[in-house]
């Protein structure tokens, strides 16, 4: 009976069926049953029903994270800035835009790097604290169709149906740095709908100032399959504000180089970027990335701005 209770007052829909007697449904109500189908009923009846609490379901969760209506309102507004850029200032002013301001992270690497395996468990991470998370993942532009490959998001596919997760492609249309040309434009936009906004880049360039010049909380991804010259040429101990070694294989070989891309990192007006050793694939060191990584940074950016 606890247990039916605990359940019942979660997000779970449980339903009776079989013989059940009219005045035992009073009591199975209490217990957290909702609705009743007897042997009689229909396929198309059952259908109908968790089609129409699927909807309420969905609606309380919206209200239940903040993002009620917003993520239709966001797709339109991210679409009309990323045709007209110019249209941004016009459009801010209007009543339909938030007044958030969410921590912006930019995260980049080499391709084949593991960053869209990465973000997949940052949003787990980020949801378990009740966090809004938009990714906006800057890909390859499809010759044919002149939109997104969209490559990066489909490996975040594990989110499609959080409504407080927003995934967004975004062509690089060739724009230099290996983000797309409006960037600053959709941040600016997106980060007045949530907690926290992600950016990928298409990995074209390792030690990307660009991006870096439109986000809060830089990250960057060395890539173990090179050396110390690699890493000294890509430039990821001078930009980052954060360093991640993807250990896919957690050889001996990939904690070597996390030990060695320690020594490299110095102090940056008062911050010593951390390196953080994680496997993207298994989830490990992920947590500890969040909290005291990215939660760390933001923390001392808060400060630092106070001061």
């Amino acid at each position: 009976k606890k247990k039916l209770l605990g359940v019942g007052k979660g997000d779970a829909l449980i339903m009776g069926g079989g013989i059940i007697r009219e005045h035992e449904r009073e009591e199975l109500k209490r217990l957290g049953i909702e609705h009743f189908f007897t042997g009689g009923a229909s396929h198309e009846n059952i259908a109908q029903v968790l089609f129409e609490e699927s909807k309420k379901r969905a609606s309380q969760r919206r209200r239940r994270c903040g993002m009620k209506s917003d993520l239709g309102r966001l797709t339109r507004l991210l679409t009309r800035v990323s045709m007209r850029p110019q249209s941004l200032a016009r459009l801010l002013y209007t009543k339909d835009i938030p007044q958030g301001n969410a921590h912006v992270i930019g995260l980049t690497g080499s391709a084949a790097i593991g960053k869209s395996t990465l973000i997949d468990k940052l949003i787990t991470e980020l949801r378990a604290d009740n966090l809004r998370v938009i990714v906006l993942a800057v890909d390859p532009t499809e010759e044919a169709s002149g939109g997104a490959i969209l490559g990066d998001v489909i490996r975040m596919r594990h989110h499609y149906a959080d409504p407080c997760v927003f995934l967004r492609s975004f062509g690089s249309h060739g724009a230099s740095g290996s983000v797309t040309a409006y960037l600053k434009e959709v941040i600016t936009v997106a980060r007045r709908f949530a907690d926290v906004v992600i950016v990928e880049t298409v990995g074209a360039g390792q030690a990307d100032t660009t991006l870096k010049s439109c986000v809060d909380t830089f990250v960057s991804l060395p890539d173990t399959r090179g050396d110390m010259v690699n890493l000294l040429k890509s430039g990821h101990h001078r930009h980052a504000d954060i360093l991640v070694v993807n250990m896919r294989d957690e050889s001996p070989e990939e904690k070597n180089f996390a030990a060695l891309v320690k020594n490299f990192v110095g102090e940056k007006n008062g911050w010593i970027p951390p390196v953080f050793s994680v496997n993207a694939r298994t989830g490990l060191g992920v947590c500890e990335l969040v909290r005291e990584g990215l939660y760390a940074h933001k923390k001392f950016l808060t400060r630092e701005k106070n001061d």
